[in-house]
């Protein structure tokens, strides 16, 4: 008789404001912009983890570095695009979208690589900490051209979905070919063995796709999202909203892997992806002040709805609050011994 497939253990992240709580980690922005520092700032937070919730495997007491170009967060690209970036003391960093019209939207290029000061940071960056740790990572965070098109133009942005069709899909596409630039002449450029030119897997974020009805989606967002998909080996997804409603404009994209976000059918949607791999997103506030027996019964029915256990290769998630308890912690990143 074979063993049962047993899922690991929920990964478990954290918010900066935890950080600030109990590290006393500084997110300002001299802190992001100094490369070094914000590579050892990784590290302290990893031992810091190490010191709460070594007994549950969280975090490192000797943390190797992880050094990046990322001095945005996440938001490479909104300041890529020139968005005025903003960085709290104990947040991730934030931006203000750009303040365009239609008639700006129509006239979006791609960035000029050779004299933009983020492609540029980026370069300098990756000198100062391959020699100081030898190596750097090339990754970048783009989001999906959905994403990014928000965050720099914001509620401008779904205006065009409705209003303009043609000038959301223009910056969509400037966006969808922008991220492919940054791939070859960015990530490529800093890290060619992690990044090859020739059958290409991808995968981004989709994170604003429940601001559009699935209709609007299909005429206006996903013909960009579809070249896309038509120009890389393999594709992964991530929709950190209720997935349900896209399950049937998401089949067109035939992604390889789904990072499905809490809330979701998971019946409804394995039934839609009987083959591929799910991750599962727990939304912070479902399990944050929830008892032992609430946390497994949550992790359990999302488990449950999206076997089999063998194509559920992780259950995450995202930036506990500094509120949280550390007894929370510890019966969420356990709780797949207990119900899987």
């Amino acid at each position: 008789m074979t063993d049962q497939p047993k899922l690991g253990p929920v990964m478990v992240t954290f918010s900066q404001a935890w950080f600030k709580r109990y590290a006393g980690l500084d997110y300002s922005e001299a802190a992001w912009a100094d490369p070094i520092g914000r590579t050892e700032r990784g590290r302290e937070a990893e031992r810091c983890l190490h010191g709460r919730f070594a007994d549950i495997g969280i975090g490192s007491n000797d943390p190797q570095p992880a050094p990046n170009i990322e001095a945005y967060g996440n938001y490479f690209m909104p300041a890529l695009f020139g968005c005025e970036m903003l960085f709290p003391p104990d947040q991730a960093p934030g931006f203000r979208a750009l303040a365009g019209d239609f008639e700006d939207m129509r006239r979006l290029q791609m960035p000029d690589f050779d004299t933009n000061p983020v492609i540029r940071k980026a370069f300098a960056d990756a000198e100062v900490l391959r020699a100081r740790y030898g190596a750097c990572a090339g990754g970048i965070c783009m989001g999906s051209p959905l994403n990014v098109a928000v965050n720099i133009y914001g509620e401008t942005f779904a205006m065009a979905c409705a209003l303009e069709p043609k000038t959301a899909q223009h910056v969509l596409r400037v966006v969808a070919e922008t991220s492919f630039k940054l791939r070859r002449e960015v990530c490529a450029r800093i890290a060619p063995a992690d990044f090859p030119l020739e059958n290409i897997p991808w995968g981004y974020g989709n994170c604003p796709a429940v601001m559009f009805s699935p209709k609007t989606y299909r005429e206006v967002i996903l013909p960009v999202d579809l070249w896309m998909r038509g120009q890389v080996a393999s594709f992964g997804l991530h929709h950190c909203g209720v997935f349900d409603d896209y399950i049937e404009v998401y089949k067109e994209l035939r992604p390889d892997c789904l990072d499905i976000g809490g809330g979701s059918n998971y019946k409804a949607v394995r039934k839609a992806f009987p083959n591929i791999p799910f991750s599962l997103i727990v939304n912070a506030p479902d399990v944050e002040g929830k008892s032992v027996t609430e946390i497994d019964t949550l992790v359990g029915g999302m488990v449950e709805g999206a076997a089999p256990v063998e194509q559920v290769s992780l259950l995450w998630t995202g930036e506990v609050s500094a509120s949280i308890e550390d007894d929370t912690v510890r019966a969420l990143r356990t709780s797949t011994e207990r119900v899987s």
